[in-house]
């Protein structure tokens, strides 16, 4: 994306988004001149735009060093770096979740972050939220470094909340528990309006905390999968429900909802914070609050966008300086990044009046109940797998119990 139309939707650039929090005209280490780097990443929705103007800042105050970007969708850009890297066409730096490192670790495509790295990018445990920081480390070594954290949350559309009366003292009843969540969908649902935009077919991220409040788990101690538990199965029923028995949720959202949240006939959206960017630059009028308790406990997913270094078949020490200064320019910059709605892994960012303005800001209340998906070989099989399964429970084509156990015995079956 062009950085004037980066500018034009996003409204400022990143120095003025962060308030003069931080200075743009900051330099990095010097570095040898005319270097290309390769960046990929699985950021396709609206927050990789906002990835995209970032990165176009940071070139154009490292003028010798240019980034070439690729996104991709996320089960594309896993199939692609698995395959690259032993190919030899590896990026030089690569932004994935926390969970994602059993699998590459196991083939050997990633290098470890030396103390040297760190002290070259003046990255410290105490300057960054607990949970992003020891993500970073997959058996007693660290193989990547934070970028963010990122959590479900609710989002709501305050003109419908309004019109159906779930408005109090200037802002919405948000619903907390199941009850109160089941009670505004069927307030919300009437005449073309929906009460909730829930994913048909999807990675089913929302349906892992839905389990995990429900006291469940996805993986065994072990890294064999459990989603044909009881837990599960009554997670992925509410699911159905809202489809077949409660009719609040319509038919045909895959991917995420926020096209579908967008159109101003839905009153709820469960995601993501990174559809907060879709929504304002869209200018709806809507509150992001914490997702509600649907379960026995609370348990909120979460994640974390780290940043990688693969490993190159020609190891080249002048990209690998290059790329610490990339990755040690973002994060120091990372309030700019909280325009895709995520939190900035750094706490002195979250301190400030720079974030606390933003929407996302309330999430932080769910610090200590949120729950990042297991590092285990087979979460990645999981995730591209549960997509097929979820709709199929969906649209009422499965029992929750027969989809699950098939769902199961697939991953169960998978050799990696």
């Amino acid at each position: 994306m062009p950085r004037r139309r980066f500018l034009r939707i996003f409204g400022a650039s990143t120095a003025a988004v962060a308030g003069g929090l931080w200075r743009t005209a900051r330099r990095s280490a010097a570095v040898p001149a005319n270097l290309t780097l390769a960046f990929w990443n699985g950021l396709t929705g609206p927050d990789g735009r906002v990835m995209e103007g970032i990165v176009a800042d940071f070139m154009s105050q490292h003028p010798t060093i240019k980034i070439e970007q690729q996104q991709l969708p996320w089960t594309d850009f896993h199939t692609k770096m698995l395959m690259s890297i032993p190919a030899g066409q590896a990026p030089d730096v690569a932004i994935m979740h926390t969970y994602e490192k059993p699998r590459y670790v196991q083939s050997g495509a990633l290098t470890e972050f030396s103390d040297a790295d760190l002290q070259a990018l003046g990255f410290q445990q105490k300057d960054f939220a607990p949970r992003a920081w020891d993500g970073g480390i997959y058996q007693g070594k660290r193989y990547s470094v934070p970028l963010d954290i990122h959590a479900m949350c609710l989002y709501i559309n305050n003109p419908l909340f309004k019109s159906a009366n779930l408005w109090v003292d200037n802002e919405p009843k948000a619903p907390r528990n199941q009850a109160e969540f089941l009670a505004a969908c069927q307030a919300l649902t009437k005449g073309d309006h929906w009460g909730v935009a829930w994913l048909q077919r999807g990675v089913g991220w929302a349906f892992q905390m839905l389990l995990w409040q429900n006291g469940g788990d996805m993986f065994d101690a072990q890294g064999e999968p459990t989603l044909d538990s009881p837990a599960a199965i009554e997670a992925m029923q509410f699911i159905q429900d809202l489809n077949k028995k409660y009719h609040v949720t319509p038919e045909g959202i895959t991917g995420n909802p926020a096209e579908a949240f967008q159109t101003g006939k839905i009153g709820m959206a469960v995601h993501g914070d990174w559809l907060t960017p879709a929504f304002v630059a869209a200018n709806m009028d809507f509150t992001v609050v914490p997702a509600p308790t649907f379960f026995k406990q609370r348990a909120v997913w979460a994640g974390s966008h780290q940043f990688y270094l693969p490993v190159q078949r020609r190891p080249d020490s002048a990209k690998r300086e290059a790329a610490l200064v990339f990755i040690k320019w973002i994060s120091e910059h990372s309030l700019a990044w909280a325009q895709g709605g995520h939190i900035p892994a750094r706490t002195a960012l979250t301190a400030t009046p720079g974030f606390r303005a933003r929407k996302q800001a309330v999430l932080l209340t769910d610090g200590s109940y949120w729950h990042f998906m297991p590092a285990v070989p087979k979460i990645l099989v999981e995730e591209s797998l549960i997509t097929a399964a979820q709709e199929q429970i969906f649209l009422g084509r499965a029992t929750p119990k027969e989809a699950l156990r098939s769902l199961n015995d697939q991953i169960k079956r998978a050799r990696i």
